[in-house]
């Protein structure tokens, strides 16, 4: 979405909550992590005339000033680290209701190492302690599979990643990350099925905004 796009966006949902009143009707973004835009997040995005929550879906994260493409860029110790402090950073702004694809660094990787179990162990502690869900993006599950050595495997959730997070007191979310209306639905089955596999916290049923 462009900027010039939001305010008719906050209108089309003031619209469709006049026109469902026994829905309740909240408007929301996945938003990258601009650290010096923290006070435009909270001022027009969630301000009076905007949304009622964020949603950190941080596909890129800054090393060294740059930006960097967290889906192929992240590849080895020195950007694995990277990633997780921009993350965590991000995470404890308080901009953003839950965290999406956390796993995402991994989506080509080869094989796993120390460095991305680190990883995993970082966001998920600050996950318990900042109080934020974890997604599980069933929108991977709809993705092309990636070989992975000689294994083909979805791009995510990443097993390796939800089974050390199951050691973990973590919230965690199923969702569609539908990009269109007709997935909105999509896989959730399957990820719900994922969680269940690691015997994870899910907290579809209870989670408000």
């Amino acid at each position: 979405m462009k900027e010039e796009e939001f305010p008719q966006y906050v209108r089309e949902i003031a619209e469709a909550r006049n026109a469902f009143p026994d829905i309740e009707v909240l408007g929301g973004l996945e938003c990258e992590y601009v650290p010096e835009e923290e006070s435009w997040y909270r001022e027009v995005l969630l301000g009076p005339s905007g949304v009622q929550y964020l949603i950190g879906g941080f596909h890129h994260y800054l090393m060294n000033g740059e930006w960097m493409n967290s889906f192929t860029q992240v590849i080895d110790a020195e950007t694995i680290r990277a990633y997780t402090d921009f993350t965590i950073r991000g995470m404890a702004t308080g901009l953003f209701r839950f965290l999406a694809h956390p796993d995402l660094f991994g989506t080509r990787h080869q094989g796993w190492n120390a460095d991305d179990t680190a990883a995993v162990r970082d966001i998920c502690q600050a996950a318990v302690d900042l109080h934020i869900p974890l997604e599980i993006n069933a929108n991977g599950l709809r993705k092309r599979p990636v070989l992975d050595g000689d294994i083909l495997r979805c791009q995510y959730p990443l097993p390796h990643f939800w089974d050390i997070a199951a050691e973990y007191p973590v919230e965690v979310l199923c969702n569609s990350d539908a990009h269109s209306p007709n997935v909105l639905w999509g896989t959730n089955e399957d990820a719900l099925a994922f969680a269940q596999h690691y015997h994870l916290n899910v907290i579809n049923e209870t989670f408000t905004i």
